[in-house]
């Protein structure tokens, strides 16, 4: 009996079959991981332009001690006047104090920049970035959200 068995077509058919599904499902799974990362950068960056907008507003009604306590903003560079400070935050966007760099707990970081004085429109600027990237000298990268702001500080009366 010389019967040709039809196993070996069968078995080709399967790795082929086997082989389509893998690699669709592996472009799922890269699609997947991409949705997921722009997500979560999304979610950064919205939550970069409330704290940012907090800074903003804090400065407007308190000046820089109302940011000292609120924020635990902090003195960043030495320059007379003060002019540079930088702020802290944890993963859930809590303020943290300047110990965190020295921890490393900081998940995000803030610079606000002052340019002005008395009897002038002053200027602030606030960028907020994660705090992997501020600790990279050689490509710091792209921070998550920058916003200026003016507010006018009257002079010494005569």
């Amino acid at each position: 009996m010389n019967r040709k068995s039809s196993s070996g077509l069968f078995l080709m058919e399967m790795i082929v079959a086997v082989f389509f599904f893998m690699l669709c499902a592996s472009t799922c799974i890269l699609a997947f991981a991409r949705s997921d990362h722009m997500s979560r950068l999304a979610k950064d960056s919205n939550n970069a332009v409330s704290a940012a907008q907090s800074v903003v507003e804090i400065w407007k009604a308190e000046n820089i001690e109302g940011l000292q306590a609120r924020m635990k903003l902090h003195p960043y560079g030495t320059g007379t006047p003060q002019t540079l400070y930088g702020i802290y935050w944890d993963r859930d966007w809590n303020p943290l104090g300047e110990e965190a760099e020295k921890q490393g707990t900081a998940v995000y970081y803030g610079i606000f920049q002052l340019s002005g004085g008395f009897g002038e429109l002053e200027q602030g600027k606030v960028t907020i970035g994660y705090y992997t990237d501020l600790m990279r000298s050689s490509s710091p990268g792209e921070p998550l959200f920058e916003l200026e702001a003016s507010r006018y500080v009257p002079g010494e009366q005569e």
